[in-house]
């Protein structure tokens, strides 16, 4: 791709950050920079900066991609005296944009955007990753991102020792860009003084010939600007680009992207504390394999609860032939059915046959006098009935049956249409399950059974269908 040379121009906080995006934790500058690139291993938690563990939880609960973070978040931390950073995660991306703040903030605190934070000293640095369709996708995207070729005929270039035994290309122009490969990296310094540019081009190579890159495909640029040398690495496994960067000084950034390492949160930190400590309890008490959601989703027109003030309750039934957990939730304190804003659970029966059996009696329509029915489309392949007594929308997805009930049909079918919406790019557990709705003015009540070996699951909702699905599709074992 060839673009045309540029005179550097200093973008805003929030341009900036635009690329990558990210969360906060308050965490004391001091601390900023824990974490040594040359740790290899990802089981010891103290490796992460604590921001990045609370960025890395936000992204775990919202992709399914393979995660990677970094060990070292940067040695020059801008203007403010607490680290967080700004978020954003999709099931084919997370960002996540390191900052500092004046005060300690939790991460993607509004508060974050305020003048006083919001200035390019606060920038830190960033780092995240995009999935594509292919492994030629992805290495064709280095270039959209971060490459410049200045090459034409316009253009006069001539070769630059580099030293170490690199040699570069230095183009004579506004500019004045200096390009060289190592290996399968290929690398860039431009925007500043001819000097400037080859003096620090020379840096990255002496530090890189004792340094290894991640051992892929991938591009380095630095834009050596009045304000800093701003800086973007970006390299693909597979399917998947990783970048990282720094605002201010480019070896931070190569640090950064060699302090990249797996990232999985641990099972403890994967659901909201209340839903911890009810399955701690759980598990005591139970034989059952405790399983549990992750998340607790807003409603699709109806407000969700606020996780912040999430508590839950539990309680146990024990009977010669069922075993049964129920994890009751609640708005706040207070445990009255006022604050009740749905539950989960689990319950054993003695075999899969007897489990599947429970399940399947709670589906099909069941005959009623003078009913009759039409096929109403869903959108996205499904098709399915509407029934004028009952008032009652039903369809199948693989091995689930679905309804939606109780409002008009044009009520209905919307929620309907909604619900396969997101089951479009959500999917259910594999299994046979049930999944019906009350699709009231007051709320959408709504309640998922499904079968698992020999044990029933559950999920319901005092509040929306969008909750309840929620809860079911990230449910985990705990």
């Amino acid at each position: 791709m060839t673009r045309k040379p540029f005179l550097h121009r200093s973008p805003s906080a929030a341009a900036v950050l635009a690329f990558t995006g990210f969360l906060t934790a308050g965490t004391l500058i001091a601390n900023a920079a824990t974490g040594a690139a040359t740790t290899t291993s990802s089981t010891v938690r103290t490796q992460f900066n604590p921001v990045v563990q609370q960025a890395m939880a936000y992204v775990w609960d919202r992709t399914d991609m393979p995660l990677q973070a970094p060990t070292y978040v940067g040695g020059h931390l801008g203007g403010g005296s607490y680290l967080t950073a700004l978020v954003t995660a999709s099931a084919h991306q997370y960002a996540v944009n390191l900052q500092t703040t004046t005060t300690p903030m939790s991460i993607n605190n509004p508060a974050i955007n305020d003048v006083s934070n919001n200035g390019l000293a606060n920038i830190v640095g960033s780092y995240g990753s995009k999935l594509y369709s292919s492994a030629s996708a992805a290495q064709a995207a280095f270039y959209r991102y971060v490459i410049y070729d200045f090459a034409s005929a316009n253009t006069k270039m001539r070769t630059v020792n580099l030293l170490h035994g690199i040699q570069g290309t230095l183009t004579e122009d506004a500019n004045e860009a200096v390009t060289w490969q190592e290996g399968n990296w290929r690398l860039q310094v431009q925007g500043g003084p001819q000097a400037s540019n080859v003096a620090l081009a020379r840096q990255l190579v002496g530090y890189l010939n004792q340094y290894l890159l991640p051992e892929t495909h991938g591009v380095l640029t630095v834009e050596n600007a009045g304000d800093g040398e701003h800086t973007n690495l970006v390299w693909a496994f597979g399917k998947q680009l990783y970048y990282a960067s720094d605002y201010h000084i480019a070896k931070n950034a190569v640090k950064m992207a060699m302090s990249m390492r797996g990232y999985r949160v641990p099972n403890s930190q994967q659901f909201p504390g209340a839903i911890r400590e009810a399955m701690r309890e759980v598990v005591k008490q139970s034989s059952i394999p405790p399983q549990a959601p992750r998340q607790l989703g807003d409603g699709f027109s109806i407000g969700g609860p606020r996780e912040g003030s999430l508590s839950a309750q539990v309680s146990f039934d024990s009977e010669p032939t069922l075993h049964q957990y129920v994890v009751n939730l609640y708005d706040g304190k207070s445990t009255s059915a006022a604050s009740q804003i749905g539950w989960f659970g689990g319950r054993a029966f003695r075999n899969h046959t007897e489990a599947s059996q429970f399940v399947g009696q709670l589906g099909g329509v069941p005959k009623v006098e003078g009913e009759t029915s039409r096929p109403i489309h869903l959108g996205h392949g499904i098709t399915g009935r509407a029934y004028n007594v009952m008032g009652m929308v039903a369809w199948h997805e693989g091995n689930w049956q679905l309804n939606v009930q109780a409002g008009s049909e044009a009520q209905d079918a919307r929620l309907a249409r909604q619900v396969v919406a997101y089951l479009h790019t959500h999917l259910l557990p594999e299994s046979h399950g049930f999944m019906t709705i009350k699709n009231t003015p007051a709320a959408q009540f709504t309640n998922l059974e499904w079968v698992w070996g020999p044990d029933v699951y559950s999920a319901y909702s005092d509040i929306s269908a969008k909750q309840a699905l929620t809860m079911a599709v990230s449910y985990a074992g705990f």
